[in-house]
């Protein structure tokens, strides 16, 4: 009889080869763990600014005067988170400051015929007391936004003209859109009902960062070495910028502990507050399209009133009306010095007027929006990103600016505006004709 003999069973082998594969299991496990912690670390230095690029302005990721097609991304919306729950949490009692919910215009929209020449700079800078007007603040986003005041200065004269049934018509409402100050504007001495005056407000730091990359190292091809951008920010302009530009009087546009020259003292709360009740509407450049929506919705405007294509940002060129030449927008950046710089008492000290005003204005658009109603605004929010999207797709790639995507110059480029704001406007009228088309393939569907 045969015997079969038995083959050893490896034991050695079976344990080495589920220690390997623990061993695989756990690697695995510590790789993704790292993975994950690395994701959150990077979330964490985007939402709180410490990767020191200087990478938000409005909701579309722009510089303050809009990158062309860019999109919302996951870190604008981390930030406006923030900065909604900063707000909700200052004790407005405690430092004097009253913001409010912007109201609705009451009565016609201020439509009046425009001064002849009224897109010429002498004219946009000379005093008005009735129109449109606003308040154009250096990178805001303001190339984008004299564009949004154009557009909605043309389609109301246009419906207006066509409800009046009349050939003594003209073609765009009365308005300001360019630099200046109120107090040279004399918005002091407005008609109150004859007059809708706005502005918009980006965070004074970014603000500042912006304007120095723009004019100091894209323009004038400074190097941006930190001694170079502190030296710039020790210029006037910088020490509550808001407060010189946005204040109908002289004694108003800056903070002052005792009696001076100018007059009697008065406090960052005290000018704030009187800025508050000045304007009829300001807006936050961070929530872009939220502050369109709103103010479409104060003054009853069709949404596509308020459609834009973004105008200039960086990593494109400028407007080309420097030297009559296309700059091109060097990124900002800032150190990790700077960055320091700008959390100290100094930099604070000259910037102080200007962050309490940002953050009472971004309190007061909040309370806007919840007394408009949160529903009512939430669903104009869907219908205007869905317009936005649609803008950018039927009409980016044709749109022509002042300065092209290769940096040559063409000084009147058809379809703009003014200079570079408004660009696209025809195509975003046909982008209007769709919508309604949509609305009306969509009602009859419904009645079927």
């Amino acid at each position: 009889m045969t015997t079969i003999k038995k083959k050893p069973i490896d034991r050695t082998s079976s344990s080495s080869k589920s220690s390997s594969s623990s061993l695989c299991t756990s690697t695995r496990l510590l790789i993704l763990v790292i993975l994950v912690l690395q994701v959150v670390i990077l979330s964490s230095s985007f939402s709180d600014g410490s990767f020191f690029c200087d990478t938000t302005a409005t909701e579309n990721g722009d510089n303050g005067d809009n990158s062309r097609g860019a999109t919302t991304t996951t870190t604008m919306e981390l930030k406006k988170s923030t900065m909604q729950q900063e707000t909700k949490e200052v004790d407005w009692t405690e430092l004097g400051v009253t913001p409010r919910a912007f109201p609705k215009w009451e009565g016609p929209l201020p439509c009046y015929p425009p001064e002849p020449n009224w897109y010429m700079t002498q004219v946009q800078r000379s005093p008005a007391r009735t129109g449109l007007l606003y308040m154009k603040e250096m990178k805001t986003g303001s190339s984008t936004l004299s564009g949004v005041t154009l557009r909605i200065a043309k389609q109301v004269a246009v419906r207006r003209n066509s409800a009046a049934n009349t050939k003594d018509d003209f073609k765009i409402c009365k308005a300001r859109f360019d630099h200046s100050l109120a107090v040279e504007l004399d918005y002091k001495n407005r008609i109150r009902d004859q007059s809708f005056l706005f502005t918009v407000l980006r965070h004074p730091t970014k603000r500042a960062t912006s304007q120095f990359f723009h004019f100091q190292v894209s323009r004038e091809k400074k190097e941006p070495s930190d001694v170079n951008f502190k030296k710039y920010l020790t210029h006037p302009l910088f020490e509550n910028y808001y407060f010189k530009s946005l204040s109908m009087e002289r004694s108003q546009m800056g903070i002052r502990k005792e009696k001076g020259k100018l007059g009697p003292p008065n406090s960052a709360a005290s000018i704030t507050n009187q800025i508050l009740s000045d304007y009829n509407f300001i807006g936050i450049t961070e929530r872009m399209d939220e502050s369109l929506v709103v103010l479409s919705m104060l003054l009853d405007l069709e949404l596509t009133d308020v459609l834009y294509l973004t105008a200039k940002g960086s990593g494109g060129f400028d407007d080309g009306r420097y030297n009559q030449t296309c700059v091109y927008i060097v990124p900002p950046y800032v150190s990790p010095s700077m960055k320091e710089y700008f959390s100290s008492p100094t930099w604070k000290a000259r910037v102080e007027g200007d962050e309490l005003l940002y953050n009472a204005a971004m309190a007061s658009l909040d309370m806007t929006i919840e007394a408009l109603g949160r529903e009512a605004f939430d669903s104009k929010m869907v219908e205007f990103k869905s317009a936005r999207k649609l803008a950018e797709e039927m009409c980016a790639a044709k749109v022509q600016y002042p300065c092209n995507a290769d940096g040559s110059r063409q000084p009147r480029a058809p379809g703009c505006l003014w200079n570079d704001s408004g660009c696209g406007n025809e195509c975003l009228d046909r982008v209007t004709q769709v919508l309604k088309q949509q609305q009306q393939n969509q009602r009859r569907r419904l009645r079927i």
